[in-house]
C-alpha cells in the first residue's frame, strides 16, 4: 500500500459524500452499492481507513468514464467524486445586457450564453447552503449563503419571479425534502460542495430542467450533440 491512509473525515472531504453514503457504497446489500468504490481496511479496533491511491484511481475513473445521455441515479453514484477547485467567487451578478432582437436564434444563443455563465459562476463556488442549492435547481438566483426561500426573486434567466410562483413553491418543497433527509444523517450538512448537492438531487430522483442544465455544465452531457443547451433554455424561459 503506497498511498497514505485516509480516515473517514478525509474521505468525506475528498469525495463530497456523507458517512452513510460512503458505507452504502461498500454494502452489497444496499441499493446504492457500487462495486468499484474503494474498500476500507481495519486499522485496529473499530478504526478503519482507505488507501489514498485507491481513492485517487476511483475518482479518475469517475472523471473519464463515458456518460450516458439520460443518467440514472444509481449509475451516477460515483460521479460526484469530481470536484471543482475552490475559487474565490461571490454570488454571480446578472451579466451585462446585450442588444438583441427577441425571438431570433442568435439572440437565444446569446441569452443562453448568459444563463450558462451565470450557472457556471455558482458551480465554481466552494460551497452552497441547501437553500442555495434548491433555488439554483429551480432556476432562481440565490443570495450567497442564504438559508431560506425568499418570497420573490430573480430567475437565473434574469427575469423576475413573482410571489406564489411554481418555481418558488418547488424550491420550498425541495428544501423541506432536504431537511427531512438530513435529519437522519450522522452529521447534518449546513453547507457543501456544489457536486455534493447535485448528487443528492440525483439520488432523490429530482428532475427539473435547471438541474439537467447544471449537470450538463458540470460535464455530464452527450458529447456527440452540439452544445445549444443555453439557447434551448432561453427559448423555454421566454415562453
Amino acid at each position: 500500500m503506497a498511498g497514505r491512509i485516509l480516515r473517514i473525515k478525509d474521505l468525506k472531504e475528498r469525495t463530497g459524500l456523507s458517512t452513510s453514503t460512503i458505507y452504502d457504497r461498500m454494502d452489497e446489500k444496499s441499493p446504492r452499492y457500487a462495486p468499484d468504490f474503494p474498500k476500507s481496511f481495519s486499522l485496529g479496533g473499530k478504526a478503519v481507513g482507505w488507501d489514498e491511491d485507491a481513492v485517487n484511481a476511483w475518482q479518475l475513473r469517475c472523471r473519464t468514464a463515458p456518460q450516458k445521455a439520460t443518467p440514472k441515479a444509481k449509475s451516477n453514484a460515483s460521479r460526484m467524486g469530481k470536484t471543482i477547485p475552490p475559487t474565490k467567487v461571490t454570488t454571480p451578478a446578472a451579466s451585462t445586457k446585450r442588444k438583441k432582437t427577441p425571438g431570433t436564434l442568435a439572440s437565444l444563443i446569446l441569452e443562453g450564453g448568459d444563463i450558462n455563465a451565470r450557472i457556471l459562476g455558482y458551480l465554481q463556488m466552494p460551497t452552497w447552503t441547501p437553500a442555495m442549492g434548491v433555488l439554483i435547481v429551480c432556476g432562481i438566483a440565490p443570495e450567497a449563503n442564504c438559508t431560506t426561500i425568499p418570497s420573490e426573486g430573480i430567475g437565473l434567466d434574469d427575469k423576475p419571479i413573482p410571489p406564489a410562483s411554481a418555481q418558488l413553491m418547488k424550491a420550498r418543497h425541495l428544501l423541506e425534502d432536504w431537511h427531512e433527509w438530513v435529519a437522519d444523517e450522522e452529521e447534518p450538512l449546513t453547507e457543501m460542495p456544489p457536486g455534493r448537492f447535485l448528487y443528492w438531487c440525483q439520488e432523490s430522483n429530482i428532475d427539473t430542467d435547471w438541474l439537467r442544465l447544471c449537470l450538463e455544465l458540470w460535464g455530464f452531457r452527450d458529447e456527440t450533440k452540439p452544445d445549444l443547451t443555453g439557447a434551448r433554455f432561453a427559448l423555454l424561459t421566454s415562453k
